[in-house]
């Protein structure tokens, strides 16, 4: 079955009619840049097949979208996220963290709207809703681009394990996986195992604004100027180029899709460390003797 084709609205954005309720009512958004896409809210699980057919109307392949955002978890906007999320072999689903515990377990949602419209019309109007995989979900935080920059889209195809840095890192590591486990005895049942790393003492994703702060606090006793917690992410390649960590592992670690991606988005500090290079070349190679 054929759909009438999404509206294409400047910058990149794919208007899609989801069909629910009646034509022109409900839209989601597919958002088009370089090559990769993101989905803004999907509608119910019955505008399945109109998603799918804006991705190939856009020219992508299913596994050139990236992200996956509803807006907020009502079954309107958000119903149809796991079926979508099923198709989208790279997507990652980002959302509210309020909404992340009802985006993996919709249980809730389904008996909220069952009790208010019947399981018959719930049946009819949303479908099937399937939850979606823990490690498929993002929590936003306060902050972060909605889009993220052109080498964040890739961190969720690069591959492989990134070593660690020194030992108190791990040890923090360590110490907050003990702490998870003594609430998660101490709850039972009661503990959310939501997968995440930094979670609340319920095991629920973490207040974005706890770490804001906690950050702010670092920052401060530290004596850094304004910073946003990303920058971190920058500084830390950065520092590595102009220390002499060769360009492809300096890549690999921070899961850009080629080193000529971080050479180019990187310049400043390509540039510093091949200064660096060819001044040591200098001092290496013999000086032809005058006279």
């Amino acid at each position: 079955m054929s759909f009438a084709p999404p509206e294409v609205e400047p910058h990149g954005v794919h208007v899609v009619d989801t069909g629910f309720v009646r034509p022109h009512f409900d839209a989601a958004f597919l958002i088009v840049e370089n090559g990769r896409g993101a989905f803004i809210e999907t509608g119910t699980t019955h505008s399945l097949p109109r998603l799918l057919e804006a991705v190939e109307h856009a020219g992508l392949t299913r596994d050139a979208v990236d992200y996956v955002i509803p807006t907020h978890v009502h079954l309107d906007h958000a119903g149809g996220a796991g079926a979508l999320m099923r198709e989208l072999p790279n997507a990652k689903l980002v959302v509210h963290p309020r909404g992340v515990r009802h985006m993996i377990d919709p249980t809730q949602l389904l008996a909220g709207a069952r009790a208010v419209y019947g399981d018959e019309e719930v049946a009819r109007s949303y479908g099937e809703v399937p939850g979606v995989a823990v490690e498929r979900v993002i929590a936003t935080a306060d902050g972060i681009a909605a889009i993220p920059e052109p080498d964040e889209a890739n961190n969720a195809r690069a591959s492989g394990e990134v070593k660690l840095g020194p030992d108190l890192v791990v040890d923090a590591l360590l110490r907050e996986r003990g702490r998870q486990a003594q609430h998660r005895l101490l709850l039972g049942r009661c503990y959310t195992d939501s997968g995440f790393v930094c979670v609340r003492d319920t095991g629920e994703p973490m207040s974005s604004s706890v770490l804001w702060h906690a950050w702010r606090a670092l920052r401060e006793r530290a004596g850094l100027p304004e910073l946003r917690f990303h920058d971190q992410r920058h500084a830390n390649i950065s520092l590595a180029l102009a220390a002499g960590v060769p360009l492809p592992v300096v890549s690999k670690r921070a899961g850009h899709f080629s080193p000529s991606f971080t050479a180019a988005t990187y310049a400043h500090a390509v540039e510093g460390a091949d200064a660096d290079a060819a001044e040591t070349l200098g001092g290496v190679l013999p000086r032809r003797q005058s006279g």
